[in-house]
């Protein structure tokens, strides 16, 4: 069932989708995000969620069923479950003919990332995520010898077209056959959306390279080893361990691993 919650039918836009688990409030993850959305990208926004609010800077609601939980585990956060196996859904419930798909905790911070809305591409996906303080790649490359290079689900941007119908119906076909896709390609995991999308991206592409899927951002990630301050309305990040270390990050997106940290970027974002 759908819920709108302002008017349908536009032309581009962002998606987030927004369901709470344990003590992680992504409700307010998605607030605060939007709120950076509309500042850096003049864009409207959508989320997908099975229980709306009263919101300042949202859109559109469309409620959804969450689906079945994925286990997890967050040693700051009371929860063992997460209700993330929704992104398949995304190409039907989404409003706009052009859209932008972001992680509530990927944190908005310059304009960058909505220029994929003037592409000639039809499905972008991010390939490269790095510790925002050294710039390590994220771990795995890939999750297996065998298997397709790993894709990062915390922005995709794709359009309306037979292609990306076909891409996300794949991800709805792998998810269902997990363990299948496991044994196919030799790896031992829970359901991630992360290695969903790179399997349906190698299929769909016939097992060939995928580059021309891949948007030209890094993901900066901020690691649980880390953490944020604010000094002077200016978001920094320093090691835990080396306290009297900063860097800014005012103007870069920011993906907020530690869902604790996560949600009082929130609050700092809405109080500013």
């Amino acid at each position: 069932m759908r819920h709108w919650q302002g008017p349908a039918g536009v032309d581009k836009g962002v998606v987030i989708t927004a369901f709470n688990s344990g003590d992680v409030d992504y409700h307010l993850l998605a607030e605060a995000n939007s709120k950076l959305i509309k500042h850096f990208g003049k864009v409207p926004v959508a989320v997908i969620t099975d229980e709306p609010w009263d919101s300042k800077y949202i859109d559109h609601f469309i409620t959804a069923d969450a689906g079945p939980a994925t286990s997890r585990h967050d040693r700051l956060v009371n929860t063992d479950s997460w209700l993330n196996q929704h992104r398949y859904q995304v190409y039907d419930l989404s409003p706009f003919d052009k859209t932008l798909l972001l992680d509530a905790d990927f944190f908005i911070g310059s304009s960058f990332l909505f220029r994929c809305f003037d592409t000639s591409y039809e499905f972008l996906i991010a390939s490269s995520s790095t510790d925002v303080i050294t710039g390590h790649p994220l771990e795995p490359d890939r999750v297996s010898p065998i298997a397709p290079p790993t894709v990062w689900a915390t922005a995709v941007y794709f359009s309306k077209s037979d292609l990306n119908k076909s891409i996300f119906d794949r991800v709805n076909v792998i998810r269902t056959n997990w363990d299948f896709y496991q044994t196919l390609y030799q790896f031992n995991s829970k359901f991630r959306n992360d290695y969903a999308f790179g399997i349906a991206l190698h299929e769909a592409n016939g097992g060939r390279p995928c580059d021309d899927f891949y948007l030209l951002i890094n993901i900066d990630a901020l690691m649980p080893n880390q953490m944020l301050e604010y000094i002077a309305d200016i978001p920094w990040v320093c090691d835990k361990n080396f306290p009297e270390h900063r860097i800014d990050v005012m103007n870069r997106n920011l993906h907020v691993l530690d869902k604790a940290q996560a949600q009082e970027h929130a609050k700092w974002v809405l109080s500013v």
